[in-house]
Parts: structure tokens; sequence; C-alpha cells
């Protein structure tokens, strides 16, 4: 376990400036450019999360948010993948202390990258551990990572199945690519493939310990946040624009607006409007098939309508 001093902050300056030099390339390689690559360790961004017994900085959200907004301004791909290479070391610190061991014992800077919203794949208990198998998309940095977080759910004896996460070394998948999208091809958000790969116990842990955060009383901020709050967190829009460019937002109809003019020819006469019999809103209840609690939900009904006046149906309107 490391005792040296906190790591120093975020610094973005260099991987910005190779960011801007090497993006087009990224976008074509559809990768990273390797000096880029290599920036990202003295950038600090790997270690962002890991926590201070490690040599991480344990940091917090609005400084990582403000040095990815400064990446994007120069590569997209590139500022997605420091945000993630920030996040998936948050979601590893929730791994047995023995796991976070062999991710972080020699260096706070490894490179962590993860497929784990929707989970795949399939366990099967063996001695000492399980057994995986599947396939995984939209792992984005996978082309320069050292290991993988992958989830998958466990079937068990009595109630709904398990959602766990695994902690697998890079070289123990395949990686096809099928990555293509365009603005973010750098990302290599590539699949990647299992077949038959045995994960020790310690590496791996439920989905409800990210849920609820860590729960240790010595625990950083950044830790204690539950996993669905952690995406808003680091992928928060900044208040103010980039450096050039100038938010433009669409027409609005102002509220305090005069109703609009009705033409003189128009439709059908008053008398011919149809009305409505019930409002245009109402508000029900659904139970999801998935946790099982119901839900308020406002939808939009389809009114019963019916004429105004009876008899012959009116003549359409001259103009």
């Amino acid at each position: 376990m490391t005792t040296a001093l906190p790591a120093p902050p975020l610094a973005p300056t260099a991987v910005t400036a190779l960011a801007t030099r090497h993006a087009r390339s990224a976008e074509e390689a559809a990768r990273l450019h390797p000096d880029v690559v290599d920036a990202l360790p003295a950038a600090g961004f790997a270690r962002h999360f890991v926590p201070r017994r490690w040599g991480g900085r344990a940091g917090g959200f609005t400084e990582l948010v403000s040095a990815v907004a400064a990446v994007g301004e120069a590569c997209a791909s590139t500022a997605w993948c420091c945000a993630l290479l920030a996040g998936h070391a948050r979601l590893a610190a929730h791994l047995p202390e023995r796991a976070q061991a062999e991710l972080w014992a020699d260096s706070p800077d490894t490179a962590i990258a993860a497929a784990v919203v929707p989970p795949a794949g399939r366990l099967t208990r063996v001695p000492g551990g399980r057994r995986l198998t599947g396939r995984w998309a939209f792992a984005s940095g996978i082309e320069h990572a050292d290991w993988i977080l992958l989830a998958t759910l466990e079937e068990q004896p009595a109630g709904p199945p398990a959602y766990r996460i695994l902690l697998l070394p890079r070289q123990d998948v395949r990686v096809h690519h099928t990555w293509d999208s365009v603005g973010l091809r750098g990302t290599g958000s590539h699949s990647v493939g299992v077949e038959d790969v045995f994960v020790p116990e310690h590496r791996s842990c439920l989905r409800d310990a990210l849920m609820t955060g860590v729960r240790e009383p010595d625990a950083a901020p950044c830790h204690r946040v539950p996993y669905p709050w952690s995406p808003r967190c680091c992928s928060a829009r900044p208040r103010s624009a980039p450096p050039g460019v100038r938010w433009t937002p669409g027409p609005r109809w102002p509220r305090s607006a005069a109703p609009r003019p009705t033409p003189a020819c128009s439709g059908p006469s008053p008398a011919a409007r149809v009305t409505s019999t019930r409002p245009p809103y109402c508000w029900s209840r659904r139970r999801s098939a998935r946790t099982g609690r119901r839900s308020r939900l406002r939808r939009r009904s389809s009114p019963r309508r019916r004429p105004a006046t009876s008899g012959t149906p009116p003549a359409p309107p001259s103009c």
C-alpha cells in the first residue's frame, strides 16, 4: 500500500495540446494516438478517483468536469476517454481490498475499461471463483486499458439473479472491432468477448455495493456517491461556453404573449367543433416488471370526441 503524499491536481494542459494535434488521426484510426495515451498518466485522470491509500487523489467531480471540458475543446474522443478513465477507477474502488491491491499496489495510474451496462454473459461457479463466458458492447478505451470491468447476471438458488461486477486482465478478453461512430471513433468503444475465463472470488462484487456507495467512516466523499448519480456528476454540461463559442437557444413563444389571431377561414364553424369528454392528460400507475414498484406516469389519452350539435353534419365553411 502506498503511503506517499496526496496526488497533485489534474493537469490537462499537455493532453489538450496533444489532442488538438492528433484529433484527426484519432478519428481515422478509431483509437487515441499513442502520444495522447502516454500523456494521460501525467495528467492525473486515471488516479483522480483512486483511494488515497493507494496513492490516488480521491478528488471531486467539479474538478473532473472542468478538466474534461477543457480537453473536449480539442478532441471529443479524448475527453470521453479521460472522463471514463477516472469514472472506472471509482467503480473499482468498491472491489475487495485484495483486488484493489492488484490494481494499484504498483501504480495508481492503472487504466481500467468497463462494460457494465447492460449485463451480459454467463457465469459458472467453480471452486475458488467463477468461469465467465459472453460478449459485451461499448467497452470505451479498451485499446489502451490494463484491466476491464464486466457485468453479468448470476443465477441464484432462490430469488432473482444477482447483478455481479467482475474484474479481468486485458489479456483475458478478445476485442471485436465493431465501433464506428462519427465524431467519437477515437474512443474505441468496441465489443469484447470472453471464453470460459476463470475469475477469482476476490475480483468480483455485487452491484449493490455500487448502488449504496462505500460506507466506511473514513471513505472519501467521491466514493460515498451512489453509482446512479456518478454518470450525471461526470458528464454535466459546463455552465459557460468554450472560448469562441456562443450558445444560441432556439426560438420560444413568450408566455405572456397574446393569443395568436384566428384566420378568417380556419376550419369548421364554432357550432361544428368537437369537444372532449375528459382531459387531454390523465395519471396512471404501472408496475415495473423488473423492480416490482409502481410508478406514477402521465400519459396522453385519446379523448372521446362527440359533435357539439346533433342531426345532420354542418356544411363546410365558405371562404
